[in-house]
């Protein structure tokens, strides 16, 4: 099942491993701004993208899986 959001620009999905296991992790790339001190950050846009995200992860029976969110926007202050 596809992840479609307006917000989101591309979704990947990759495999972190450490000493003490492994988990699934959904990488979101999103045209908002992450960084709470820029003046563009929007709260509750962020806010809205991870409910959606995790309803996702829900719909698709993947909820042990780790969602990481990326700004496409570079020099974030």
């Amino acid at each position: 099942m596809p992840f479609l959001h307006p917000r989101v620009t591309a979704v990947s999905y990759s495999l972190e491993i450490s000493t003490a296991g492994s988990h699934d992790v959904i990488i979101i790339e999103t045209s908002l701004h992450l960084n709470r001190k820029h003046p563009a950050y929007d709260p509750h846009s962020v806010n809205r993208l991870i409910l959606a995200a995790q309803a996702h992860l829900t719909a698709s029976g993947n909820e042990g899986t780790h969602i990481r969110l990326i700004s496409t926007h570079s020099g974030e202050i």
